[in-house]
């Protein structure tokens, strides 16, 4: 159907949508009189908008101003276009077309150069005249200087086209009628809509992955330093995917109405309407500045952001700092609550919903262990209301029994996360130890408790290193994401086959090694060396978690020193005995210099893809080896190693 438009200049995009780009011949430059004038008043007004933009208008707003905007111009060229029908004709169309606006046009959201979004919806009856209003549309929406994706449908060909395509679906779910026939919309919503929710599992499921798969592209991390403000984690496409999932289940987008309707918490709609405007007024003022589309919030957008909404920065957070931590912020909520909401909805296989019932296994009557999930009960939750230490017993039994959480446990915990006492019991201690001593799925539990608020709850500091902007060129990463990535790094060091690998698994206790690696940045965002205020972090931790005075200096050393190694591998001359016995006198045990080695990788490794290689391992392993036959008094083996490190480079 979408070769009707090959003359026109019309292309496909990989959603299946039409994007214009007319061919116009070398004579015709002169804009009709009604799309020239329509041009100027649109003009006008977007003019009027970004003024009011920069002077505060909230982005709902905003984006409303401009879709109205958008609005009356794309209907006074069609209504002209109209006019130039016979009587006929014209009540052909008005019984058997109808303007459609879709996606982010649709949902009156639309971004100052954002695309046009619109079908023309038309009977089989009209489908000629529709063809040909269709491509004068192409032409005039052009010259009003919009960039339009647009398609030529029936009911029955958009259905179609919704159910083999997951984003012409979402699309679709935006729809609102502009101009035409409104019974032909109403028919042809009612039938989307009862087709969209007879599959809303298998519909769900679609938009998930799909949304999944556009997350890997942009930014699996809601911590990314240079998030894309539309399709990064925790960015404006995942509040698009609760609208369309709980569109799915209720029939409704509009979030005001499912928060009259009961669907949404007062509290979670205030995060996720809070998030979306903070969102989109970043992105309106990205799109005004440079007069493009563009979503991409770099390092040079982020300074000027700043300065125009006027943040002031404090004494240890510089300006651009705190803008930052106020995007993450939004941006850890709406992921929140997208996370959640893709896993309630996305559909159980029969296997697990057969099984399960007669399968699942009771745990003290607190909780139920399912072929896929653990699961509170109604004493497990209220157990999991008063006291932290549960939630580091439920940790141990997801991961003894190999089972994930389910999302309404882990809603439990984040709503009682807040009220968690400031004190640790010794039960509580032992027990968040006892998840530090195992490698399992060691990343995933710690990421999920600081996602709730729990991990701060048991590491103080991790509260003000949350959102914690590090602006520089080398990480990646905020200071919180950094740090539980270099957990999991080193958790991962375990698969390795070299002297890192080894090191690492011969590690007796590995809670030591796994809480350092939690606390060795945490002393950033301060006025001090970061290293010296994580000392102190470090020396506090050890009393608060009742480790011995032994465990409690190895681990401010490992943090007070946690950059040293690197330093001496990369900047001395680590064949220089002198400097061996220095760093060995120092770091005083092999125990100390096997935490430091997997330490100083780990977080190489964490702060972005590529940083930690092969070459840098080798030369890390060498410092530990002489320093490590040095603590062990083998002098031969410095020797013999020199030796054949030499010929390893010679030939390579």
């Amino acid at each position: 159907m979408f070769d009707r438009f090959a003359a026109t200049g019309v292309s496909k995009t990989p959603g299946g949508r039409c994007v214009s780009t007319p061919n116009r011949s070398a004579g015709a430059t002169r804009l009709r009189e009604a799309v020239e004038h329509a041009k100027n008043v649109l003009s006008d007004k977007r003019e009027a908008i970004r003024k009011s933009h920069a002077l505060g208008l909230s982005s709902i707003q905003v984006c409303a101003k401009l879709t109205a905007a958008a609005d009356a111009a794309i209907i006074s060229v069609w209504n002209d276009r109209l006019g130039e029908l016979t009587e006929k004709e014209s009540q052909r169309v008005s019984e058997g077309c109808v303007l459609v606006a879709h996606g982010g046009y649709g949902r009156r959201q639309l971004a100052p150069w954002s695309d046009i979004d619109l079908m023309v919806l038309h009977t089989e009856s009209c489908h000629d005249l529709a063809e040909r209003l269709a491509r004068e549309l192409t032409h005039d929406v052009f010259d009003l200087g919009m960039d339009m994706g647009h398609s030529l449908r029936t009911t029955d060909e958009a259905l179609r086209m919704a159910r083999e395509d997951p984003v012409i679906a979402t699309s679709l779910i935006e729809s609102r009628p502009l101009v035409g026939s409104q019974p032909l919309f109403d028919g042809y919503f009612a039938a989307f809509s009862d087709a969209m929710r007879r599959r809303k599992s298998s519909e769900s499921a679609r938009f998930v992955t799909a949304r999944a798969n556009e997350r890997r592209k942009y930014g699996e991390t809601v911590y990314l330093l240079e998030p894309n403000l539309k399709r990064s984690r925790g960015a404006l496409r995942d509040v698009h995917l609760l609208r369309w999932l709980w569109f799915l289940q209720t029939g409704v987008s509009d979030l005001d109405r499912l928060r009259s309707m009961g669907v949404i918490s007062k509290f979670d709609h205030h995060r996720v309407c809070s998030s979306r405007d903070f969102l989109l007024r970043v992105r309106n003022d990205l799109h005004f500045h440079a007069k493009s589309g563009s979503d991409a919030l770099n390092r040079e957008e982020q300074l000027r952001i700043t300065e125009r909404f006027g943040y002031q920065g404090t004494a240890s957070l510089k300006p651009v700092e705190q803008f930052m931590r106020d995007y993450f912020r939004h941006a850890g909520h709406v992921w929140f609550l997208a996370s959640r909401l893709s896993d309630l909805t996305t559909p159980r296989s029969t296997v697990e919903r057969v099984l399960d019932p007669v399968m699942s296994l009771s745990v003290e009557k607190d909780y139920k262990i399912g072929l896929r999930e653990i699961s509170a009960t109604h004493q497990g939750r209220e157990k999991l209301r008063r006291r932290i230490e549960e939630v580091f017993r439920l940790a141990e039994l997801a991961r003894t029994h190999d089972r994930r959480i389910d999302q309404e446990t882990w809603y439990a915990i984040y709503r009682a996360a807040p009220e968690y006492g400031a004190d640790l019991s010794n039960e509580a201690c032992e027990r968040f130890l006892g998840l530090l001593t195992d490698p399992t799925r060691l990343g995933i539990l710690l990421r999920k408790m600081h996602e709730l608020g729990v991990l701060e709850k048991a590491l103080p500091p991790f509260s003000d290193a949350r959102f914690l902007l590090q602006f520089n060129q080398y990480h990646k990463f905020t200071v919180d994401e950094h740090c539980i990535r270099t957990v999991e790094e080193a958790t991962r060091f375990a698969d390795r086959e070299d002297l890192l690998g080894k090191t690492y698994r011969n590690l007796v206790d590995k809670r030591l090694l796994h809480l350092a690696l939690l606390l060795h940045d945490l002393g950033k965002g301060h006025d001090e060396d970061h290293s010296v205020v994580g000392e102190a972090i470090a020396l506090r931790t050890g009393a608060r978690l009742r480790l011995s005075d032994k465990e409690t200096q190895t681990l401010a050393l490992l943090v007070r020193r946690h950059l040293d190694m690197s330093q001496l591998a990369f900047r001395r001359d680590t064949a220089d005995p002198e400097v061996i016995k220095n760093f060995a006198d120092w770091i005083g045990t092999p125990e100390r210099l096997s935490m430091l080695f997997v330490l100083t990788c780990a977080d190489m490794a964490a702060v972005g893809p590529g940083v930690l290689n092969d070459w840098k391992v080798e030369v890390l392993a060498d410092l530990y080896s002489r320093t490590l036959d040095h603590l062990e008094q083998s002098p031969n083996q410095v020797v013999d190693r020199r030796g054949s490190m030499r010929t390893s480079v010679w030939q390579l």
